[in-house]
């Protein structure tokens, strides 16, 4: 913003919000202002939030930075920084050529958006826009309008007896507020397909311990590297004080696997045995149930029968966010995020993989050989072991 001209506040829209029930909204909003005052306070910035005519405002030092800052808070639809005016049109307009006048340059095209709520200004939208794209003309040379792709685009929102007018629209992450849902242990690998299911719960509304089973010498060394990075990277979109890594350590588990026989069983009993570690670190955490990245299909462990097996190991509800996903989509929409640049970084496989997975695990089978295993002790033993890093994204 140019010296001279100042934003007075944050506009923030609602996502799902305004369609819940009153008693709903009113829990999710507040859930959705102290998140907002989280994200605002970890980066900095002081803040005071309040609700207004079904929008909330976000007093700040800084309404530029915190706009991009709570486009990544969960339920936010898009945030605003504006110049606040009364709801006649001269205030208006003087407020929307002051801003014109900041941005706007001879050769450059604009743009008028209007929404309005409420009676208290006797114009219809597509008349502001309309009035207001004839001010700003007249009072800039060299210009013009551009409804299909403009430089700049002025934004109006007049609701009630307030009009709030900005320049640039954030748009924000969508979803429920985090926090509303309760709260579930997410199995990261540090590949994209965990990391994007971990997004999307948390989009949903739920807390997330964020899990890592280090497989030591059996994976790549970047293995334990990569999921840190990940899970700072889902740490931007956390607004959660108690967010962390817990990474708990696997290779001796993997060990006993690999001595319990049953070769084309590895991944299906390696995967059995995260699960059980997730459901016992979720008692700790509260969870409600553990996610996967899991795809239907997607790979030898991934097929139907075989996530049957997995699920009977499981004492609570495994949620697959991604289970009817092609790769194609799963990496479009990590990119969009950015998710894809650190996640699907090349890594070697795993060592214990055997060379022909079962694609149709048979309980019996998997019973017997677990029968060879100590599952409790390991289980407890791992857990004791397990680290927890604090993140910085």
């Amino acid at each position: 913003m140019e010296v001279g001209l100042r934003y007075s506040k944050l506009l923030v829209a609602f996502s799902e919000l305004a369609l819940k029930a009153r008693a709903t909204r009113r829990k999710m909003t507040k859930q959705l202002i102290d998140n907002i005052t989280y994200a605002l306070s970890r980066a900095g910035l002081r803040c005071r939030c309040f609700v207004h005519d079904a929008r909330i405002f976000v007093e700040t030092e800084d309404p530029e930075r915190a706009s991009k800052l709570v486009a990544k808070v969960f339920g936010v639809a898009y945030s605003m920084p504006v110049v606040e005016a009364t709801a006649s049109f001269e205030a208006i307009r003087e407020s929307c050529l002051e801003l014109a006048q900041a941005r706007l340059r001879p050769g450059m095209s604009f743009a008028i958006r209007a929404r309005k709520v409420g009676k208290e200004l006797a114009m219809a939208t597509k008349e502001i826009e309309r009035e207001l794209g004839a001010q700003v003309l007249e009072a800039i040379e060299g210009i013009e309008v551009d409804l299909e792709n403009p430089d700049v685009t002025i934004y109006v929102e007049v609701r009630g007896r307030e009009a709030y007018v900005g320049d640039r629209v954030d748009k924000g992450v969508g979803g429920l507020p985090l926090g509303c849902e309760g709260a579930v242990v997410s199995l990261l690998s540090g590949g994209v397909d965990s990391a994007l299911a971990a997004w999307l719960m948390m989009k949903r509304g739920a807390r997330i311990l964020p899990l890592y089973l280090d497989l030591g010498e059996y994976a790549d060394p970047r293995c334990s590297t990569r999921a840190v990075d990940v899970a700072k990277r889902l740490h931007e979109y956390a607004t959660q004080p108690d967010f962390a890594l817990t990474i708990v350590p696997f290779d001796g588990i993997q060990d006993a696997i690999a001595e319990a026989g049953a070769r084309s069983y590895t991944c299906i009993l390696c995967k059995r045995m995260m699960y059980r570690i997730a459901c016992k670190m979720g008692e700790r955490f509260g969870a409600k149930a553990i996610v996967t990245g899991e795809a239907l299909g997607q790979v030898a462990s991934q097929t139907l029968s075989n996530l049957v097996a997995l699920d009977e190991a499981s004492t609570l509800p495994v949620f697959r966010p991604l289970i009817g996903m092609n790769k194609e989509e799963i990496v479009s929409m990590a990119e969009g995020i950015g998710l894809r640049e650190i996640a699907a970084i090349k890594i070697a496989r795993c060592k214990a993989a055997p060379r022909k997975p079962t694609t149709r695990a048979r309980l019996k089978v998997v019973h017997e050989v677990e029968q060879k295993l100590s599952v409790e002790e390991l289980v407890e033993k791992a857990i004791s072991s397990a680290e927890k890093i604090a993140l910085r994204s």
